[in-house]
């Protein structure tokens, strides 16, 4: 249940004319709402964040409502901000990594990870609150379509009644071993749509036919 008694854990929420550094202030709003989008609670590393207050959009915008701090306005964090550039190859030129956002959350918070801790521009570390950071795409298709309930569309598929019978062991490692591809190949795309699982080799230039091999 959300804060308007709505029977489910979506937020909806709507974005101003009001701008806070790279990011835009949101507006929550009921369910039904003209203009308003669904933000469902953010999964990432097999866990829902909504409890620290962050909620994920089909076409990949991050909603963070503050839990700890009074006044703080709702943000709605976008993934088209500046990308930094990785390798360069002749034929595309430098690759654009996926944009990414800290998330801020307590010291702890997931049972398999350690994240640095949080630190400010004098060099204090916080003994709270760490920053683990993750990509808009990761978010969206993990929050929208968990890999456990849609194996079956990766690449190569993974029928469902296989990855039942799998082994707990093993499907902790293809969970943190699988990679989220951009289909039409603008990292900034975001939305699910544009998105799927897939294993290494088939996320890569050649596998795709940007350098003369098969798609």
């Amino acid at each position: 249940m959300n804060i308007f008694g709505e029977e489910h854990p979506s937020m909806w929420a709507k974005e101003t004319t009001e701008k806070l550094g790279k990011s835009t202030v949101g507006m929550i709003v009921p369910e039904g709402t003209p203009g308003a989008s669904e933000f469902k609670p953010l999964r990432h590393k097999q866990k829902l964040h909504d409890d620290v207050g962050y909620y994920a959009s089909y076409d990949g915008r991050i909603l963070s409502i503050s839990k700890g701090k009074k006044n703080r306005k709702p943000l709605i964090l976008l993934p088209k901000r500046t990308q930094s550039r990785d390798k360069w190859t002749s034929n595309n030129g430098h690759y654009l990594k996926p944009p990414a956002v800290n998330l801020s959350v307590p010291v702890g918070y997931y049972d398999d990870y350690e994240y640095t801790a949080s630190t400010s521009g004098s060099g204090y570390v916080s003994k709270n609150v760490t920053k683990p950071n993750i990509r808009f795409h990761r978010a969206s298709i993990q929050t929208w379509k968990p890999f456990e309930e849609w194996c079956h569309e990766a690449d190569p598929p993974i029928p469902l009644e296989d990855w039942d019978k799998t082994p707990e062991s093993v499907k902790k490692f293809v969970l943190e071993s699988y990679y989220v591809d951009h289909m039409d190949d603008d990292t900034s795309n975001a939305c699910v749509d544009n998105l799927r699982y897939c294993t290494p080799p088939r996320n890569s230039n050649y596998r795709k036919g940007k350098s003369g091999g098969p798609k």
